[in-house]
């Protein structure tokens, strides 16, 4: 193996769950961020078939909003939150996103670990199906310069598992599909 690419959101970095729990608790509802996690865990498979609907049913098909509102609708009926009140919270937080993406954290250890593969050799490159930003993420991440190739999805106009955003990461860094992973949660 030489090469590892990595999907970005939950992989690389992470939704801002301490905005989550600040934006709930204004809302008056009491939560946390283990909370979060829990109902996010707990609503996975929903929002997973969710998101296949959403892509399916839309001429906007793979857009970061299509992706971001059902899942906003599942975390937040998992918290229990009343269907008029999550409709303002969805509004809320897609409009704090836009502003700033709040897939916006890292693990402290997230550094350290990349430049040990790098200096083990490997050649590191990040597939993301994302709004345009993650360059600018992982920038902000202080990572960006640890990869070879960042591909962002809207970018390119192809998203995973669409095998052609593979192929066009393995010919920016020049491997065969064989000699390459893919690292995603």
């Amino acid at each position: 193996m030489r090469t590892i690419l990595f999907d970005a959101g939950g992989t690389l970095v992470y939704l801002d769950y301490a905005f989550l729990v600040r934006e709930l608790r204004r809302a008056g509802i009491g939560t946390s961020v283990r909370a979060i996690r829990l109902a996010e865990y707990a609503a996975k498979a929903e929002i997973d078939r969710r998101l296949l609907g959403a892509v399916a049913d839309t001429a906007a098909a793979g857009t970061d909003e299509t992706r971001r509102r059902p899942y906003f609708t599942v975390l937040l009926e998992q918290l229990g939150v009343e269907p008029t009140l999550a409709t303002r919270l969805i509004e809320h937080f897609d409009a704090a996103h836009k502003q700033d993406n709040l897939w916006r954290k890292m693990l402290p250890s997230t550094p350290k670990v990349l430049s040990s593969l790098r200096a083990q050799g490997l050649t590191l490159g990040v597939i993301s199906n994302a709004d345009g930003r993650i360059g600018a993420i992982l920038e902000k991440c202080g990572i960006a310069k640890l990869f070879d190739t960042v591909i962002d999805s809207h970018d390119v106009g192809v998203e995973k598992p669409d095998p052609r955003i593979f192929a066009l990461a393995l010919e920016r860094i020049g491997v065969r599909p064989d000699q390459a992973l893919f690292a995603s949660r």
